[in-house]
This record gives structure tokens, sequence and C-alpha cells, in this order.
């Protein structure tokens, strides 16, 4: 993660030409930011920056790695968000486990009546024995488990 925030750093750096507006957008000391960048500068073994009457201009070794580093944290940031939508869509998914008898005579009549109020979630209806489904709902496999249950 700390290579990511300094490229991040880097690539705001490169916009701005600035220290301390870069810093200030990290929300980080200027000297702080500084010390990342000369991390940065002894890991690549060059300068990346040129410091010429006040103002940063990129080496070539610096505009080559804003482009790795543009190219690299755009893929870190679409598998973060391709992630992020898994796991949404697995929050949105409810999975019901049911004896045989339960998912012919009741799901049928009862699903439409779900679905109506939880728009958002898809719904999975498996039909498996009773001590199936417990086994399905202790390992995580399932969400609930509807049986019939005899008071007497």
């Amino acid at each position: 993660m700390t290579d990511l925030i300094i490229l991040r750093d880097f690539l705001i750096l490169c916009e701005t030409k600035s220290f301390s507006r870069t810093a200030e957008r990290r929300h980080v000391s200027v000297s702080g930011l500084s010390r990342r960048i000369q991390g940065l500068e002894e890991w690549a073994g060059t300068a990346l920056f040129e410091r010429r009457k006040g103002a940063l201009v990129l080496t070539e070794a610096g505009q080559s790695l804003k482009t790795v580093a543009e190219q690299a944290l755009s893929s870190f940031d679409r598998f973060r968000c391709s992630v992020a939508d898994d796991l949404s869509a697995q929050r949105r998914r409810i999975r019901f486990c049911s004896p045989h008898i339960m998912a012919t005579i009741l799901f049928p009549q009862w699903l439409p009546r779900i679905q109506e109020q939880f728009t958002q979630a898809k719904f999975s209806i498996d039909s498996n024995t009773l001590p199936e489904c417990l086994a399905a709902l202790n390992q995580g496999e399932t969400d609930f488990v509807t049986a019939l249950f005899d008071c007497e």
C-alpha cells in the first residue's frame, strides 16, 4: 500500500509541479512528501525531476515512470472497483435452502411477494434434504433454511 501511496504522490506532483500544493492535497507535510519522492528517486536510481528556477520539470526517467504509474494505478483502481462490485452483488444475493417438499409448495407462492419487497436482491433456492440444508447453512453456503416444524 505504501508504494501505491508514493506513486499517487508522484503523479499529483507531476500534475501540480509544486511540493507545497501536492503536500496540501495529500494531507502530508512538505518535508514528508519530499522524503517520499527522494526515496522513489533512490529506488529508481535516478532523478525524476529537474529543479529549474523553482519549477519542477520531469526528467526522461520521470516521464517514463509517470506513464507506468498511471497504468499501474489505473489497473489497481479497476481491480478494487471490480472486487467492490462483486462484494456488493454478493450482499444483494439471498440464498435459501429448503427440503424438497417446501421448495415445491412454499416458494412458488412466497417468492414473488419477497421479490416485490426486495427489488435489488437476487434470490436462489436450493432443494435438498433437511440435514443437507442445515449443513449448507453451517458452512455459509446458504443464508436461510426453511423447514416444517411440528410443535407437538
